[in-house]
């Protein structure tokens, strides 16, 4: 999954991912991770990474030291990060804009839906005034105005 960030944070993400490996260019970054070279410039453009294809390369990397540059850049020798509850908080969060993600497409997919509908109600009336010779009235006219129309 595809997370978006910061534009800096991803500069700094992939500058750090290029020190753990040790290389000095994105195309042998990309190399490393088995992707396209172009593939690193797209997520600097999008402002995001594949975190599964990071987190799949990079078995011995800090994600601390990953997101935050602190700490060290190698996971402790009991193999778990100097803070994961730093870690997991970045997860919570995640999770957490994910489902706020999710309650905007649903609304806005209502929103289209009802904009559906309101376009073939007026289609409907449309097609309705060009059955008639004289249009109907709207209902919302003030009853001034509804009167004087209709003397004329």
């Amino acid at each position: 999954m595809q997370e978006k960030t910061s534009q800096n944070e991803i500069f700094f993400i992939i500058e750090r991912l290029k020190s753990y490996f040790q290389v000095d260019s994105d195309s042998k970054l990309a190399q490393i991770l088995g992707v396209k070279p172009n593939t690193i410039s797209t997520w600097k453009a999008r402002h995001s990474v594949d975190w599964p294809l990071i987190f799949s390369k990079c078995d011995n990397l800090n994600l601390n030291w990953l997101l935050t540059g602190e700490g060290s850049m190698l996971r402790n020798t009991d193999g778990f990060n100097d803070g994961p509850a730093q870690v997991a908080t970045v997860v919570e969060q995640s999770c957490a804009q994910c489902a706020i993600k999710d309650k905007l497409i649903e609304s806005q997919q209502a929103t289209i839906e009802a904009q559906r509908e309101t376009i073939n109600l007026l289609k409907q009336e449309l097609k309705a005034c060009g059955n008639s010779k004289k249009p109907p009235l709207p209902d919302t006219l003030p009853a001034e105005v509804t009167a004087k129309l209709k003397k004329d």
